[in-house]
């Protein structure tokens, strides 16, 4: 019975372990990502969702930026292509605070910070 809990104690662990290298991870990409397109772009780039909250964070999140003050004339998709590539192996969410619910842009302003 020792060696299970020994076990299962060892596994949790490293679990732990890998899943706060993946959140370091997912930090590192998105302030690239935010670099970029606040250099590129001149926008404001705020982190929101689970990677903002912290203790929320898991094996399946992704990494969600919001963007507030993009020129009318930004092509979102190649932005987009940029920074997704700057944020891989991760799922990005690019949100347009300006075009979002204000539910949504609630939330964001709630919990977002700039990065």
């Amino acid at each position: 019975m020792a060696c299970v809990r020994a076990g299962l104690k060892k596994r949790r662990e490293q679990r732990e372990k890998e899943l706060a290298q993946r959140k370091e991870d997912a930090l590192a990409g998105a302030r690239r990502a935010a670099a970029m397109i606040r250099a590129e772009y001149g926008c404001r780039v705020l982190l929101f969702g689970s990677l903002a909250r912290g203790g929320r964070f898991n094996e399946h999140s992704d990494i969600d930026l919001a963007l507030e003050g993009l020129p009318v004339e930004a092509n979102f998709w190649r932005l987009y292509a940029g920074a997704l590539t700057l944020v891989e192996p991760f799922h990005l969410d690019l949100v347009l605070l300006e075009s979002a619910s204000p539910e949504l842009q609630g939330r964001i302003r709630q919990e977002g910070v700039e990065i």
